[in-house]
């Protein structure tokens, strides 16, 4: 017995994390999880609920209306609702700090070599105008003249090599420059994780004949159209000497997606703006890395690079991370310094990307893979950060309002207590919606304008519409490009234990074309 729960709670050192294919036996079993969930909330409200309601809404009326005639208890019941507000409007504060602080110069240590930063752009057919401008982003930096910028191209793109050295000859010397190209092999499926994982074990080559510790060059993985900011890898550099030990974490810096947004259609508009929020406001507590994210060169040798036949690779690198590491407080840490990304515009395309981020239910599998090899704790953990995203995707709280019990239920309500429920639900939502478009009112103003020249200026009449339209809007979008999304991906895992992967069209607009080439980007990084 003793050694039965011993095979539970630990496991072989240094044994080898099984590969994603590991995962895809699991794959059709996935739906079986929402599906379960679904019918146990069926079943709450169908049952459970016509039965409680008759025995607890009397009494709820009746203790309610004792509360609202007594000071005291009126006292105690708004307290907790006062403190959760200011709370929340405190942690606001916090991260628009940091925000703001994020597009500031950062100190740098002076009694000790810096960092070597290596930048990988993974590319396939990108828009030259799209990669320039990445380019020209990374030639401002301030750290520009200590930086190795790898374009990771794919072999099969005819137009690969003319593309490289249209770059090359407008970069001007500002950092060494290379490109590679990744040859698709068998069992590899086509995508930024398979390009990356060829594109940093050579650059991995290239730093050992080079005479560098791996251990001392910072590679940032980012996609082709990232507009960073100036200091950017300079505030990279801050946190990792900020942390007791970087060596081993990963570096994120919040997505941000609104560069574009007055080119995107109403319902990619509010759905964008709510992606963005979401994550950089949650960012106080442990965020999976997004898009763009960055780690020690040695840290990423010793995960064994990116995993070729995997699709959704910043989630996935982040549970590697985690399980190399046993699971600490949080491995992922944050770069309060913005990249900016364009948004996919049209509603067809933003449909297809959906689907290629809710194919992150793969790392479900993978991590059920993963119960022989990794401790308990370790597992639990991981379980926990991929399941708990995979049910809040497919099963969203509005789910118990289908159900005709529930309205029954709210009209049994004595008067009282109905009225103070729709109130509560009334000022929650209004307070979100305020929010909403203060929050992106404060960061075009103070956190983005200094990068207005990249920004594609939005009519005022546009935004009135989406303000105005922001109540139903947002919920239809969350509906299609997360709950339709997710179950569209979990149906598809079903059948099939691999997503094709398209890449998404993105086009620089010919307006902030010309921007950028009119902005100075003659800086040369020497501070």
């Amino acid at each position: 017995m003793r050694e039965s729960l011993e095979s539970l709670l630990d496991t072989p050192i240094w044994r080898t994390l099984p590969s994603q294919q590991a995962g895809r036996p699991w794959l059709k079993y996935l739906i079986l999880v929402p599906l379960g969930q679904l019918a146990f909330i069926a079943f709450s409200i169908i049952v459970v609920v016509p039965i409680a309601s008759t025995s607890l809404f009397g009494t709820a009326e009746a203790t309610l209306n004792k509360c609202l005639t007594s000071h005291l208890m009126l006292i105690v019941i708004l307290i907790p609702i006062v403190g959760a507000v200011v709370y929340d409007l405190g942690r606001e504060v916090v991260v628009l700090r940091k925000l703001w602080r994020g597009r500031q110069r950062a100190e740098l240590p002076t009694d000790r070599p810096l960092l070597t930063h290596a930048v990988v752009i993974t590319e396939y057919k990108e828009p030259l105008d799209v990669l320039a401008a990445t380019v020209a982003s990374l030639q401002e930096q301030t750290l520009a003249h200590n930086t190795i910028v790898v374009l990771a191209q794919e072999a099969r793109d005819p137009g690969a090599e003319e593309t490289f050295l249209s770059l090359k000859a407008a970069e001007k010397s500002f950092f060494r420059f290379m490109c590679t190209r990744h040859e698709l092999q068998p069992g590899e499926v086509a995508g930024k994780s398979s390009n990356e994982n060829l594109a940093v074990r050579q650059l991995y080559s290239r730093v050992l004949d080079m005479g560098l510790d791996p251990f001392t060059v910072m590679v940032t993985v980012a996609d082709a159209d990232s507009y960073f900011d100036r200091v950017f890898l300079e505030q990279v550099e801050s946190e990792f000497w900020r942390t007791p030990d970087g060596r081993r974490m990963l570096f994120d810096s919040p997505i941000n997606t609104v560069r574009n947004l007055a080119e995107c259609n109403l319902l990619v508009q509010c759905y964008e703006i709510y992606r963005c929020q979401t994550v950089t406001f949650n960012h106080m507590t442990m965020q999976p890395c997004q898009s763009n994210y960055s780690m020690m060169l040695g840290f990423a040798h010793e995960l064994n690079y990116w995993d070729p036949d995997n699709t959704s690779e910043d989630l996935h690198t982040t549970l590697k991370a985690i399980a190399y590491t046993s699971a600490p407080a949080d491995c992922v840490v944050t770069v309060w310094s913005l990249i900016m990304n364009d948004s996919v515009t049209g509603f067809r395309d933003r449909w297809v990307q959906a689907k290629r981020h809710m194919w992150g239910v793969e790392e479900v599998a993978w991590i059920i893979s993963l119960f022989p090899v990794l401790r308990w704790r370790v597992w639990y953990r991981m379980l926990g950060i991929t399941a708990d995203n995979l049910l809040k995707a497919t099963i969203p709280s509005w789910i118990i309002f289908c159900f005709p019990q529930t309205w029954r239920a709210l009209m049994d309500l004595g008067p009282s207590t109905l009225s103070l429920v729709l109130a509560g639900c009334i000022l929650s939502f209004c307070y979100g919606w305020v929010k909403f478009f203060a929050r992106e009112a404060f960061m075009r103003k103070y956190i983005l304008g200094h990068r207005r020249d990249i920004l594609v200026p939005m009519q005022w009449w546009r935004w009135a519409i989406l303000v105005l339209s922001y109540p139903i809007v947002l919920p239809i979008s969350q509906a299609i490009f997360v709950t339709m999304a997710g179950w569209r991906m979990l149906w598809h895992a079903v059948f099939h234990s691999q997503l094709k992967y398209v890449t998404a069209p993105k086009q620089f607009s010919p307006k902030a074309a010309v921007e950028m080439q009119q902005a100075s980007f003659s800086f040369t990084g020497d501070g």
